[in-house]
């Protein structure tokens, strides 16, 4: 199966994209580049500026409370993913990261749920984080990878 990042021009695109978000500050519920977003308004934008998804997936973006994460196991942003990305899921265990490419969307667990998205790209994971904002750190950096629970590779997307 050959997958939206396979192409290298794309994965050009879409570093570049991310990049563009440098300087963007957190804001919950927002996807604004410059002005405030939150880690899935992140995702969804940059994925759309590269012609990747359809801008329609606003729409599916699930309503949620900022803490909600600390409360429940719901699985809002695996759920929305799933029923409305074009991915496969990617097999990842805890630390293993080698499964891992360019535009691959991943899943990490803080509080009780898997509630921070992020894009891998060129060996780096590409996030907004509450009280830091746009943040690009290693894929090697412990921090991150051995929260990561889930991960997605986009199919065909939106030339489909």
């Amino acid at each position: 199966m050959r997958y939206w990042f396979d192409d290298k021009e794309r994965v050009r695109a879409l570093r570049a994209e991310l990049e563009s978000w440098r300087g963007t500050p957190f804001r919950h519920k927002c996807g604004v580049k410059g002005l405030g977003a939150d880690c899935i308004h992140m995702v969804c934008h940059a994925l759309i500026n590269v012609g990747a998804v359809p801008a329609g997936i606003m729409r599916r973006v699930p309503d949620y409370p900022r803490d909600w994460h600390l409360h429940t196991r719901n699985t809002l942003l695996q759920d929305m993913i799933e029923k409305h990305l074009p991915v496969d899921r990617v097999p990842v265990a805890r630390e293993d990261i080698s499964a891992l490419r360019d535009g691959d969307i991943v899943l990490y667990k803080f509080g009780r749920s898997n509630s921070h998205a992020a894009i891998i790209c060129g060996g780096t994971i590409y996030q907004v984080i509450e009280g830091v904002g746009f943040a690009a750190a290693s894929l090697s950096d412990r921090q991150w990878n051995h929260r990561i629970r889930r991960a997605y590779r986009l199919t065909g997307g939106a030339e489909g």
